[in-house]
């Protein structure tokens, strides 16, 4: 929903910098109806709506992935329209016709936000989710090893079809862990931390995060190069605010460290704030690393 103007101003500072439109593969917020007209996070709430196309739980309630977002159902027990498509079949034209208007909008590409090769995880937070899921609305909580493979199945359908229908030329990358490697790349959050264990003093996860199944290494060698690879590791910092940070020695080694890390390969460094409330991805300060030709 960015202004076309402002992603104009931002290439007259960089001709050569690479915007890609977000958006979530699985839903959007139940605000949306609020939203402007011609939001395309409205769009993708009006359509869902309309064909009830929502991921429910056991009591009949929407299912939440994150607060205030609304989970779409991309199993094949998601109902078929009248004109027999379900949501995974709908979203691959939006992103390609709407959205990325069919290589006519100002947009490089896109991100994805939470292809995942699973759901069943998202019930553990009975604050979010009371109840658990209910895809085939059979009022039974479904089983995780069914569940999981389905909604793998859905998330793999929705990125091939999608690769195969936008213009070559655009990018298209990921969040969250998956194996999808006909897109371009993923965006590794919380670097270093929330991986596997290792004993680390500071809770560095960061053998996971670098080699794991899901891991940099990993990405790098996988995801495919055409047009581009464009892998992200994505570092957060809680203190200051979306203007600076709080720039204390803490931060510069975890700063420098994550940088460090990605220049290992050739992917792209990325740090932000991120309110420990939650949140983040939309900092606006610069660091002086990105204006040194350090790799």
């Amino acid at each position: 929903d960015v202004p076309a103007s402002t992603l104009a101003e931002i290439r007259s500072f960089n001709p050569n910098v690479k915007i890609l439109a977000y958006i979530p593969i699985n839903g959007t917020w139940e605000a949306a109806p609020l939203f402007p007209a011609g939001s395309k996070w409205r769009e993708m709430y009006e359509v869902c709506e309309a064909n009830d196309w929502w991921m429910y739980n056991t009591n009949g309630d929407h299912v939440y992935d994150h607060p205030g977002k609304w989970t779409a159902n991309m199993t094949v027990d998601c109902p078929v329209n009248g004109q027999g498509k379900r949501f995974t079949d709908w979203f691959p034209d939006f992103i390609s016709q709407s959205v990325l208007q069919t290589g006519a909008s100002p947009w490089d590409g896109v991100i994805l936000d939470d292809v995942w090769v699973g759901i069943y995880f998202i019930n553990a937070n009975t604050e979010l989710n009371p109840f658990p899921i209910d895809a085939n609305r059979d009022g039974e909580a479904d089983g995780q090893t069914q569940l999981d493979a389905l909604w793998r199945t859905g998330n793999e359908s929705v990125v091939n079809r999608l690769r195969q229908i936008m213009p070559a030329n655009e990018i298209l990358i990921g969040n969250g862990g998956n194996p999808f490697y006909q897109m371009n790349g993923a965006m590794i959050e919380t670097f270093p931390f929330k991986g596997l264990p290792e004993g680390h003093p500071l809770g560095f996860t960061w053998t996971s995060k670098m080699f794991g199944t899901y891991g940099y290494f990993q990405n790098e060698d996988n995801y495919s190069a055409n047009p581009i690879k464009m892998n992200v590791v994505n570092t957060k910092w809680a203190l200051g605010d979306r203007n600076d940070p709080l720039r204390t020695a803490e931060f510069e080694r975890q700063k420098r460290f994550v940088l460090a890390s990605t220049m290992l390969r050739d992917g792209y460094f990325s740090i932000d704030y991120a309110p420990e409330t939650g949140g983040g991805h939309f900092s606006i300060w610069i660091e002086p690393e990105f204006t040194k030709p350090i790799g």
